[in-house]
């Protein structure tokens, strides 16, 4: 009895294992069926199209709504700006970058606060006009004397510059030549030529410097910070920078000349500044 029992059990399993190993096959012979009539609808049923489908993966079509060539030759209008870089006597230096878009030029001019210039039938040091006149008066004061005319302003003390300065990654700077400074506030090593410079390092280098090298440093930092990588943060960084200075620069402003200054960032053919040289035009 037990004989049978046993038989019948191994029968059982055997016939199980048979019906399983038939269904599982038929299984894997409709899956591979079903696989390749989908990969042939995916052809049109013509195998020729296969050539036409793998090349069209390694040169996929570019869409050219999301292709963008930007050129400065679509840039027109004016920007002139004035940054006053303030000190304990008054004003440190000045700086006023003047971009004309419709002539492709920027150029970048610096005066000491320390200068005498004429202004009101006088001859009166920077400071001293800015202290009487404030910014109006540094406005008609560089008019007079310079030909320059300036509209919105950036007034920053040494913190505020340093702080300015510390937004960026770094600057390629061309040291014109070899510095060696040294003093109680702070040394300065630096060998001439093209060079990576901290925001730290180009700060004393600035302060250090006298207007024509000066320029030069700031031209230098404007071509640093006018590129693409920045750009993608631009409202980041403007909101910074309304926080570390005084100005009239406004938030519609800087909706309004964001996709200008991208423009410019991203064209192959962007014109760079320069420094401003005597009898040229503002």
């Amino acid at each position: 009895m037990k004989n049978k029992e046993l038989f019948s059990e191994n029968k059982i399993k055997k016939s199980t294992i048979k019906y399983f190993i038939i269904s599982f096959s038929v299984f894997i012979v409709i899956l591979a069926v079903s696989s390749v009539v989908l990969f042939m609808h995916s052809l049109d049923y013509d195998i020729s199209n296969l050539v036409d489908s793998s090349s069209t993966t390694t040169t996929a079509p570019v869409d050219e709504n999301l292709s963008n060539v930007y050129s400065v030759n679509d840039l027109k209008g004016k920007s002139d700006l004035l940054f006053i870089i303030e000190n304990i006597d008054g004003i440190d230096f000045i700086c006023a970058v003047s971009t004309d878009f419709d002539n492709k030029s920027m150029r970048v001019m610096c005066v000491d606060g320390s200068e005498n210039l004429s202004y009101e039938d006088k001859t009166l040091k920077f400071s001293s006009i800015y202290s009487e006149d404030d910014v109006p008066g540094v406005k008609k004061a560089l008019v007079d004397n310079y030909g320059i005319e300036t509209g919105k302003y950036i007034i920053l003390d040494h913190d505020g510059l340093k702080d300015l300065l510390s937004l960026f990654d770094g600057f390629s700077v061309n040291v014109i030549e070899n510095v060696n400074y040294k003093s109680h506030d702070f040394n300065l090593t630096l060998s001439s030529g093209v060079q990576e410079l901290s925001p730290d390092m180009t700060y004393k280098y600035l302060q250090i410097s006298e207007n024509k090298i000066r320029e030069s440093i700031i031209c230098d930092i404007i071509k640093s910070v006018l590129v693409a990588d920045y750009v993608e943060e631009s409202e980041k960084l403007f909101t910074s920078f309304v926080n570390l200075c005084e100005t009239d620069i406004s938030v519609i402003d800087y909706s309004e000349t964001v996709d200008r200054l991208s423009a410019y960032c991203y064209a192959d053919d962007k014109f760079y500044p320069e420094i401003y040289k005597k009898g040229d035009k503002s």
